[in-house]
């Protein structure tokens, strides 16, 4: 520790660089956790298209038999 000076900037650009990294671990997060709600959704658009098709071929079919 012959320089204080270079010892505290030392000090803040690892501190700097944990910070950064911390922050785009949290973004990584982020993003993951955005990224399964949008399947979820988008599996649940799926479900739903299905069972609009079913619905649709239940109609056809009540109107064959009116």
């Amino acid at each position: 520790m012959d320089d204080p000076i270079k010892f505290l900037l030392d000090n803040v650009i690892s501190v700097l660089a944990l910070a950064e990294f911390m922050a785009i671990t949290e973004l990584a997060v982020n993003l993951r956790r955005k990224k399964t709600e949008a399947i979820k959704y988008a599996n649940t658009i799926e479900q739903q298209k299905k069972e609009i098709s079913t619905l649709g071929v239940e109609v056809q079919r009540l109107k064959n038999l009116i």
